[in-house]
């Protein structure tokens, strides 16, 4: 299999579970949870932005969420 085919079977797949890991102190369990609620609402955009940016090697510009 192409490297190219590999890269699109492996990235291309829904996103079943998110697993956040504390190193250090960490958060308060109030912001955690408003940190986790976040991710999973942006997952999917946050995931397709870091393929862009480190396997494609696309430029990206910040993007500001409210």
């Amino acid at each position: 299999m192409e490297r190219r085919q590999r890269l699109k079977s492996v990235f291309y797949r829904k996103i079943s579970k998110i697993v956040l890991k504390d190193k250090g102190p960490g958060l308060e369990p109030a912001k955690r949870k408003d940190f986790e609620q976040f991710v999973n609402v942006y997952a999917e955009e946050i995931a397709n932005k870091w393929v862009d940016y480190f396997v494609k090697k696309k430029s990206m510009a910040p993007k500001v969420i409210t």
